[in-house]
């Protein structure tokens, strides 16, 4: 396949065990690690940091003529006494002054995403 290259990192810096990785084709990877020292890493799917709006647009497109403009952030928090970690992901568009908010719990080590409220 063809080498992709980093562009963005989001983590904790307090905590490594979750660590996401923003890839030169727009993808993203979630590296995990529990106390047992047991690691995962895997491709996020796409709906977990793209609004619908983005996603549409990457199929019209072909992924080839994604808005080069729109801006992405993303971060990781680790919430409640449970410490469930949660992606922030926020885009914005300044030719048409719009953006998105998004909020995802993110995969343990083991693959299994918490379930219920938050």
């Amino acid at each position: 396949g063809d080498l992709k290259s980093v562009i963005f990192v989001a983590g904790l810096e307090s905590d490594a065990g979750h660590v996401l990785l923003e890839l030169s084709d727009g993808s993203v990877a979630h590296y995990s690690q529990d106390s047992g020292a047991q690691a995962r890493l895997e491709q996020l799917p796409s709906h977990l940091y793209k609004s619908s709006q983005e996603q549409r647009v990457s199929i019209m497109d072909g992924d080839h003529g994604a808005e080069t403009s729109t801006s992405r952030r993303m971060c990781i928090s680790r919430i409640g006494a449970e410490g469930i970690a949660v992606l922030a992901s926020s885009t914005f568009n300044p030719n048409t002054a719009r953006g998105t908010l998004m909020l995802s719990r993110l995969a343990d080590s083991s693959g299994k995403t918490p379930t219920g409220f938050w």
